[in-house]
C-alpha cells in the first residue's frame, strides 16, 4: 500500500495517499575467476551476449547485469592459443539469487593428450586408455571387439573418430568425451599387405588453399 499523509481539515479528516516512482529492479552481475591462463584470444559468453576476451588470469565479471530469478549460461566461445591451451567452466550455469553471482571458475590448462589407443594383433580388440595430464601415466578404460587381426590405428584430426585397420577391413568408431569408442561401421580394403600384415593407417589433412590450389589445375 502506499504511504499516506492524515491532518484534519475543518474538523473533518483528511487522508492523502502517497504516490511515488515506482521502484526499479534490482540486477546483479555475473562474474568469478581465471585460473591458470598462459595463451592468448581467450573469450567467454554470457547467455547470448557478445564474446568478452579475457587477457590475463584473476577476477572478472560481465558488463551485462541480470535480475534476480533469471537463467544464466557462460560458455567458452574461443579457446586460447600461443600457446595452446584448453579452459573449462566449472558452476556454468543456474538462476541469479538476490546478489551477485562470482562462483564462476574459468580453468585452463595445456592442450594435452586425453585418450590413447592400442591394437591387439592377437586377440583382435583395441585397448584404450585415460592420459593423466599431470604425468603421462595410462589408466586402462577397458577395450572393444575390431576386424581380425587389427594392425594399425589413426584418430580423425576433431579426435571424434577412430579407424583401426586390418587384414581387410578398416573399423570405424566414434569417440565420446570419456573416451568411450562406438562402433560406427567397417569398409574393406583393398587388402595392401606388409609382410602379411596391413600396411601403416594414416589420416591426410588438407588444407583449403592447397585443394583450391589442385582443383584450379
Amino acid at each position: 500500500m502506499a504511504p499516506r499523509l492524515t491532518a484534519r481539515v475543518g474538523g473533518f479528516l483528511a487522508v492523502a495517499f502517497l504516490i511515488g516512482a515506482p521502484i526499479a529492479a534490482q540486477a546483479f552481475t555475473i562474474g568469478g575467476t581465471v585460473s591458470g591462463l598462459s595463451g592468448q584470444g581467450l573469450t567467454l559468453r554470457l547467455n547470448h551476449e557478445a564474446d568478452m576476451p579475457i587477457n590475463a588470469n584473476g577476477a572478472f565479471v560481465f558488463p551485462t547485469a541480470l535480475g534476480s530469478g533469471d537463467k544464466y549460461t557462460v560458455l567458452v566461445t574461443t579457446q586460447p592459443n600461443n600457446p595452446e591451451q584448453i579452459c573449462t567452466v566449472a558452476n556454468y550455469s543456474g538462476t541469479v539469487p538476490n546478489a551477485n553471482v562470482t562462483n564462476v571458475f574459468v580453468t585452463c590448462r595445456g592442450n594435452f593428450a586425453r585418450f590413447a589407443f592400442a591394437a591387439n594383433f592377437g586377440d583382435s580388440t583395441l585397448s584404450t586408455y585415460t592420459v593423466d595430464a599431470n604425468t603421462g601415466v595410462l589408466r586402462s578404460n577397458g577395450y572393444v571387439r575390431t576386424e581380425t587381426g587389427p594392425q594399425s590405428v589413426a584418430v580423425a584430426p576433431d579426435n571424434r573418430f577412430v579407424y583401426v585397420a586390418s587384414a581387410s577391413n578398416i573399423a570405424e568408431f566414434s569417440v565420446d568425451g570419456g573416451g568411450v569408442l562406438t562402433n560406427i561401421g567397417t569398409t574393406a580394403t583393398l587388402k595392401v599387405l606388409r609382410n602379411g600384415r596391413p600396411a601403416d593407417l594414416k589420416i591426410m589433412i588438407e588444407s583449403s588453399a592447397s585443394s583450391a590450389s589442385r582443383r584450379r589445375r
